[in-house]
């Protein structure tokens, strides 16, 4: 844990996570892409939707898993985009697929 204590990871967000234990962090903030075919460097903004969510949904697994017990998870989504319901309902389903084990 000390290597990533107080860093900035400035890293591809899944490799990012990877980096960080289970159960260490309180607050994670974010911003996903939006997937509007926005032209990032090293990221493909242009995804067939299930690939988008596919992909979506590995982010959010990789944020349960750092998260306390208790922690909480901010997520920036424009309301314009129409996919904040579609990102609420994978935060849920791995939410709920944890707690069945």
């Amino acid at each position: 844990m000390s290597s990533v204590l107080n860093t900035v990871i400035n890293e591809d967000v899944i490799k990012g996570l990877k980096l960080i234990p289970d159960n260490s962090v309180e607050l994670v903030i974010t911003s996903p892409p939006y997937n509007l075919s926005i032209n990032y460097d090293g990221y493909d903004d242009n995804l067939a939707h299930a690939d988008y969510l596919a992909w979506m949904k590995s982010v959010w697994i990789e944020c349960y898993r750092v998260l306390v017990d208790g922690g909480r998870i901010c997520i920036n989504v424009a309301p314009t985009t129409n996919k904040e319901e579609e990102i609420l309902e994978k935060i849920q389903q791995i939410k709920d697929s944890d707690s069945d084990d």
